[in-house]
This record gives structure tokens, C-alpha cells and sequence, in this order.
């Protein structure tokens, strides 16, 4: 069955869902998943073709809950993101047993061959003549019972399974906090260059941010992929601690939310929430209020902190998050899921100071930073026949793109 995709449905169809199905009812696939292995014999087969968010977003949870504990994944593919031409869906297919006997399936990864279809089929073709090609695993789907949410991740290894038996979630340390909502983005966002520099409250700390009588205050909302350093371009109005905000609120007949106040203003860690590309953590320091959804925070003790930022920002964390979520939204649940273990390296703490200083440099080299002064070719204004040298490429540059009547001139 290729059942149909459905998350916003009609009342009618919403309140028969929420009251039969209420655990799968995340989108119509997931109650036909159900539903269907249910109609099927002791031993019998069911297959099916539906996205594959249902293997790993939280709100499929309690379904692969149920589908571990009462069936077998007998196989699985998980397909490249776009190989269907017609729609741009991230699909898997997989065929479950109704039976409780055999826990070990077959899975296919082929998420990283592109070029659609016919790709595809010929890996699969290629895994039926020789099993022993690297993308096709074999596991048992208990071991999926042992991480965060449960996820189908698959390609685990025994090892990193191990890790997340033994650790400690990072969110029962440092729990990912969500920030402001302002209700509309359009009144009380601006790019630090639109209103005037002198009423932006930059760098304050927490205790002198409420003291100062700025308007606007620097506010981490995400941005492109970009790791230790930068996206610091946006402003958020917070006068009088968001009195406009909360206005704004009482006018509309809505409450928009200060979540995470208490920790406005403090030096942390954000990232980007929503990527097409690998995960990015940056270091945030202190004067910022940060977004609700778009730009999350996490804020470890100060001694931990640069490492806690170097640990994200490594090979671990890429091989970590994806198999809590490889999709393109990171949430704050897989993030607290992270596994943390307390085998600090201080030898680790400098390289992480170095990354945020050489990236800051990189960010401030370009006047999309408030801290811009000169660009880099310019770093060479003690050095004069650098300057020299920069005018005469010019010129030369000038000269040989002119036209000849034009060059004569010059």
C-alpha cells in the first residue's frame, strides 16, 4: 500500500483519528500503517511506501513503540530525498511480519547514491547479488528500544549504542532552551544596519542589559550554515524588557511568549535549527535574546562551556544527530538526547577558543558585522608597498579590460 499523506485534515476526519488512533494520528500514513498490520494474518506481511520521517521525529514515537513491540520490520529501504522525479518527498519502503518471534530485519540505506530512480534500483539489485555490500545492514530492532525516541537507526554500531546506555543526556544538564516570540517579525526585527547604532544595546551583560535605555538588542535567529562564530545580524526591539511586544499581544488578543527569559542575555550556545546541510553550533556571548523556534540556545556552566561547543561541533556530533534525526529540522528534543559523558579534556579548550577567534575574524572581515572596520586587503596598512602593489593590480585590471580607443585615453 502506498496509503495516502495527510496531516491536516477536515474536523470530521480529525475527531474519527484523535478518538480510534489517537497514538498515530501525527498524519493519515501513520494510522493506515497501523491499521493495516492489524488486518493482517499471524506471520502474514504488510508492505508499504510512506515518507520515512515516521523512523525518527517524536511525533511518530509512539507508533515505532508499538510496531517494536508487536511486529517485525521485516526489510527496509530508505531511499534517496528525491528519487521519485514526480514529488519531492523523502520516502522509504518496508515490509512488516506480524509476528513477535524473529527481531532481526534486512535494511538498505541508500540515501547517499543521487540521481533518482534508476540509481536506486540498481543498488538494490546490486545488495541482492552481494550482501555484503556496506549500505545493507543487518540488526536486531531492540536495540532501537536503547536510544533516545527510538529511532530506526539501523547502521548504529553496537559501540555508539553502548554510548548512549552509559551517558548522560545532555538536556538533563544543560536543557536547550526556546526564546522569544514576538508575534511579528516584520515590527520588531531589523537588520542591526536599519535602525541607528547608537540605540543598539550590544555586548551587555545580563545585569547592565535592563539597566541601558537602548531599543534594540542583537537576537540569534539560526541563519546559514556556520559553525563556532557569526550570524549576528538581526535586532529585536526589547525596550522596557518587550513592553511593545506584550502591547502588541494585548491589542491582537494574543500572548506571545518570553520563553527562556531568565536567561536572556547570557553568554551561550546557538545553532541553526532548520539546515539542508550539516548541523552548525556557534558561540553566543553575552548581550543576546535568542528566537523561540529558528534559534535556539543551550547554556552549559562557564567552565564547560567551549567544550560542551567543541563536542558539537565534531565529527561525534554529525554521526550522533543523525541517527536521533537526519531530517532537516533539528529539534530541541534530539539535542537534550545528545549523550554526554564526563571525560573532559581541558587540552581541549583552547583549539575551541582559536576556531571562535579565527571565525570571528572571518565574520568581521565583511560588513555584514557591526564589528567591521577595514576589509582584510587593507590589514596591510602598515605595510605600504602592499598598498602599492593593490593599486597598480587595479589599474592593471582597468587598463587591459578597457577598449582600445578608451585604453589610448587612459
Amino acid at each position: 500500500t502506498n496509503p495516502p499523506y495527510l496531516n491536516k485534515m477536515n474536523s470530521t476526519l480529525k475527531k474519527y483519528v484523535k478518538k480510534h488512533y489517537k497514538d498515530y494520528s501525527a498524519d493519515l500514513f501513520s494510522v493506515f500503517i497501523w491499521h493495516n498490520i492489524n488486518m493482517t494474518k499471524v506471520n502474514g506481511y504488510a508492505g508499504y511506501m510512506t515518507p520515512f520521517v515516521w523512523m525518527f521525529i517524536k511525533s511518530y514515537e509512539k507508533l515505532r513503540t508499538a510496531l517494536l513491540s508487536n511486529v517485525k520490520i521485516d526489510s527496509l529501504i530508505q531511499l534517496e530525498y528525491s528519487a521519485f522525479e514526480e514529488a519531492t518527498v523523502p520516502i522509504n519502503t518496508f515490509v512488516l511480519k506480524n509476528t513477535k518471534n524473529d527481531e532481526t530485519g534486512t535494511y538498505l540505506r541508500l540515501s547517499d547514491f543521487k540521481g533518482g530512480m534508476m540509481i536506486q534500483a540498481e543498488k538494490v539489485q546490486e545488495a541482492i547479488a552481494d550482501p555484503g555490500v556496506k549500505y545493507l545492514y543487518r540488526t536486531n530492532q531492540t536495540n532501537f528500544k536503547k536510544l533516545p525516541g527510538t529511532p530506526i537507526a539501523y547502521w548504529a554500531s553496537a559501540k555508539l549504542i553502548h554510548v548512549f546506555t552509559v551517558s548522560t543526556p545532555i538536556g538533563e544538564l544543560w536543557p536547550a532552551q526556546r526564546g522569544l516570540t514576538t508575534g511579528n517579525n516584520a515590527i520588531f526585527l531589523r537588520y542591526w544596519w536599519e535602525p541607528s547604532f547608537d540605540n543598539i544595546g550590544r555586548d551587555k551583560a545580563p545585569e547592565n542589559a535592563q539597566l541601558t535605555n537602548c531599543k534594540w538588542f542583537p537576537y540569534n535567529k539560526g541563519g546559514t550554515f556556520r559553525r563556532w562564530y557569526g550570524n549576528r545580524e538581526l535586532v529585536v526591539n526589547y525596550w522596557k524588557n518587550g513592553e511593545c511586544i506584550s502591547q502588541y499581544g494585548e491589542k491582537s488578543g494574543r500572548t506571545f511568549g518570553f520563553q527562556g527569559s531568565a536567561y536572556y542575555f547570557q553568554a551561550g550556545i546557538t545553532w541553526t535549527a532548520l539546515t539542508s546541510s550539516k548541523n552548525s553550533f556557534r558561540y553566543s556571548p553575552e548581550g543576546s535574546i535568542f528566537d523561540s523556534n529558528k534559534g535556539p540556545m543551550m547554556f552549559p556552566d562557564k567552565e564547560r562551556l567551549y567544550y560542551v561547543l567543541g563536542l558539537l561541533s565534531s565529527k561525534v556530533s554529525g554521526l550522533v544527530f543523525s541517527i536521533l534525526n537526519p531530517t532537516i529540522s533539528l529539534q530541541n528534543g534530539d539535542v537534550n538526547s545528545f549523550p554526554y559523558i564526563f571525560q573532559e579534556d581541558s587540552r581541549i579548550i583552547p583549539y575551541v577558543k582559536t576556531a571562535i577567534k579565527l571565525v570571528k575574524l572571518d565574520w568581521d572581515a565583511t560588513e555584514r558585522s557591526w564589528d567591521f572596520s577595514f576589509h582584510p586587503l587593507f590589514i596591510a596598512e602598515h605595510n605600504p608597498l602592499t598598498i602599492w602593489l593593490i593599486l597598480l593590480f587595479t589599474c592593471l585590471i582597468r587598463i587591459t579590460s578597457s577598449p582600445p580607443s578608451q585604453t589610448m585615453a587612459t
